[in-house]
């Protein structure tokens, strides 16, 4: 009898153990998917802001086609302030991703312009 109940207890404790690391691992995934979601609509919209510099318009357009790629309002990203507010750890580590995602889009547009150039160069050019 006595060595049922340890089984049994044993079994709760490892099923308790189970439950909680999956959890664990579910929630840090879906803080994670949270993160990408609004350091994606920062990064591309910070890359948009200097590319459309000088043409508001064409800026806006583009703001409003990143905030549905990501499935954003704008009320939204007004209220991310507020949402992390106090969380010094959660904004780290969401501008942590706007960072290596801002590097990655800038490296992206730096070589899509230099291809770019290298065409006109050869247009002009024959050699």
């Amino acid at each position: 009898m006595n060595f049922t109940r340890l089984i049994i207890v044993l079994a709760a404790i490892a099923l308790l153990i189970w439950g909680y690391s999956h959890f664990r691992k579910w929630r840090l995934n879906e803080e994670r998917e949270e993160y990408l979601k609004y350091a994606g609509v920062i990064a591309e919209t910070q890359v948009a802001a200097e590319l459309h510099r000088h043409e508001p318009d064409s800026f806006f357009i583009a703001r409003d086609s990143i905030l549905q790629k990501y499935a954003v309002t704008l009320d939204e990203m007004n209220a991310l302030e507020s949402l992390y507010q106090g969380q010094e750890r959660r904004w780290g580590e969401l501008w942590f991703y706007v960072d290596s995602l801002t590097d990655s889009l800038v490296d992206h547009y730096d070589s899509l312009f230099r291809d770019a150039a290298d065409d006109t160069t050869k247009a002009v050019d024959p050699e």
